[in-house]
């Protein structure tokens, strides 16, 4: 079988992909925006470990698997037939679809709820300055750095750290997949 045969970003496996792609990056910006809501509306705690940073590991942990269950959807209903390289290419294209899901979907909640990042700014201050021995000048290091997230510069900064987290984390749930459900190729 030739790579033409399988050609990911065409017919149906691509929907396969854009699908699972459009499903993860759905739920993976509901999780961090109301990961946001509860750390705005909590008592601030003076912990590291904040509503936001525990979301933000189980959005890691959950769109880990996109990759995994895309790979198993095309050996399934498309191709029973997939190489390591096939996999990777999923795992990538992937990668790609949720985090351009997400960042369009958090632009667009930003617009929809301006006070957003506001409320999310304040919540940080007022969570550090309960934290013993942090600094007046770390607390407006981050401020700084939290403002500038919520800028063109900053959520293309974030949307290129978070594409190549995924992309690594679901090659490897990919060529997982593939290991697990994929028929060999025999030449």
């Amino acid at each position: 079988m030739t790579d033409q045969e399988f050609a990911p970003s065409t017919g149906s496996s691509f929907s396969v992909i854009l699908l699972y792609g459009l499903i993860f990056g759905i739920l993976s910006t509901v999780l961090q925006i109301a990961m946001g809501y509860v750390q705005i509306n909590s008592e601030p705690s003076g912990s590291f470990f904040g509503p936001t940073a525990i979301g933000g590991v189980v959005v890691c942990f959950l769109t880990a698997f996109a990759g995994f269950l895309a790979v198993r959807a095309i050996v399934k209903e498309v191709n029973p037939v997939m190489s390591f390289g096939q996999g990777s290419l999923v795992g990538v294209q992937i990668a790609l679809v949720i985090t351009v899901t997400s960042v369009a979907l958090s632009q667009v909640w930003y617009l929809i709820d301006p006070g957003y990042a506001d409320g999310f700014i304040e919540s940080t201050i007022a969570n550090m300055e309960k934290m013993p021995g942090v600094p007046d000048e770390a607390i407006d290091s981050t401020v700084e750095s939290l403002q500038k997230q919520f800028t063109l510069t900053g959520v293309l900064q974030t949307a290129a750290i978070s594409a190549v987290v995924l992309i690594i984390v679901n090659v490897l749930t990919s060529l997982l997949a593939v290991k697990l459900f994929a028929q060999k190729d025999e030449f």
